[in-house]
């Protein structure tokens, strides 16, 4: 015999019923791979105006500041 009246085992019973009547649910499709390609290219202007690295100027300041770093007792990093 019941307690009482539970209205959420009603339910639960009620959707249990009818998920166990439906067909089981297809799988998933599997995802697709990205398309790889070779990245699109542009052909160099002349319009273009840049820094060249070996500028004169950035040459001789990146010389000070690592004779500072040396000075200092640091060790110098050389990024290029």
């Amino acid at each position: 015999m019941q307690r009482g009246f539970n209205p959420l085992a009603d339910i639960a019973a009620f959707l249990g019923s009818i998920a166990s009547a439906l067909p089981p649910l297809p799988l998933p499709p599997l995802p697709q791979p990205p398309d790889v390609s070779k990245p699109r290219t542009e052909t160099p202007s002349n319009s273009i105006s840049y820094v060249d690295v070996n500028d004169g100027l950035i040459k001789a300041g990146m010389e000070k500041h690592r004779a500072e770093q040396k000075a200092k007792g640091l060790v110098p990093l050389y990024y290029e």
